[in-house]
């Protein structure tokens, strides 16, 4: 972790150098629940990128 102005100082980089990051994340699961179908995926090999899984807190209110 950096501080704020670092992350600035990488997001001017990036930009600067028309960095994409598109593709970086494979697949976006919704919630734990979908944990044994990230696992099969990777076990399979057929993501290119990472995984997120998305949680919402029990006490907030919002869509995926």
């Amino acid at each position: 972790m950096g501080s704020a102005a670092e992350f600035k100082a990488l997001c001017e980089f990036l930009t600067s150098k028309k960095v994409s990051l598109d593709g970086l994340v494979d697949t976006v699961f919704k919630g734990l629940e979908s944990a044994d179908e990230a696992f099969e995926k990777m076990k399979n090999g057929s993501q290119f990128g990472t995984y997120n899984i998305r949680m919402l807190l029990a006490n907030m209110q919002g869509n995926w």
